[in-house]
């Protein structure tokens, strides 16, 4: 039973990530995508079943092909944040359902459904909150440099994987709560800190744009 349990979870989580990455980068999926994603999905459970947690690793990669084939760059850095909020967001509803599990009795099925509910709705509401960001970034000049693309990427990926190698196999009940707010606060000064980096460094291209658009137009005031 707690197997088909967590398989459930883990197939509810890894379809919960390409609707973030559809939300966030406002993906249309097809017929094909929709069988790409099943191929993913499949193998994933089978690996879960040998090698657990670590079956991130070949959804990250999988994923990682799938995201490029959609929308090259930019759709690898949505991957990569829908990853972090379905992280996040799973640290989150297992502490909401610790909490309630002290006021409230109830089954494990019944805990199970409590956890994959607060998951979803959670998921869905950072991933709207960040949409705003997200087409600031696809309609400037950030999403054409794939420099920055790969960094922020990178960056986000190496967080993700650092906090989830750091995270221990087991914590108690009575530190779920603290080390839950720990990771959230964290996440979100690297989330604030990219955001600020992104602003400014869009408004340094705007302005070396305008000055350059200044000049040119000077040039050409004193040719004729």
């Amino acid at each position: 039973m707690e197997i088909l349990s967590a398989f459930v979870t883990l197939f509810v989580q890894f379809v919960i990530i390409f609707v973030l990455m559809k939300i966030l980068n406002n993906f249309h999926y097809t017929v094909r995508d929709y069988l790409a994603m099943i191929g993913i999905l499949i193998p994933s459970g089978i690996l879960y079943i040998f090698i657990e947690e670590y079956t991130i690793l070949f959804l990250i990669v999988a994923g990682g092909i799938f995201a490029y084939q959609k929308n090259k760059y930019m759709g690898i850095t949505s991957l990569i944040i829908a990853l972090v909020i379905s992280y996040v967001t799973n640290l989150i509803a297992t502490s909401i359902n610790i909490i309630i599990t002290r006021f409230i009795d109830r089954t494990e099925n019944q805990g199970m459904l409590i956890y994959l509910v607060l998951f979803i709705i959670i998921s869905v509401i950072i991933a709207y909150t960040l949409t705003y960001f997200i087409k600031q970034l696809s309609g400037s000049y950030l999403s054409l440099s794939k420099k920055y693309l790969i960094f922020l990427s990178t960056f986000l990926l190496i967080s993700f994987i650092v906090s989830y190698l750091i995270m221990p196999s087991e914590i108690a009940y009575s530190r779920f709560a603290e080390v839950t707010i720990i990771t959230v606060v964290l996440f979100a000064f690297v989330a604030i800190a990219i955001i600020s980096f992104s602003f400014i460094l869009l408004r340094q291209i705007q302005y070396k744009n305008n000055m350059e658009e200044i000049e040119s137009y000077y040039k050409y005031t004193l040719q004729i």
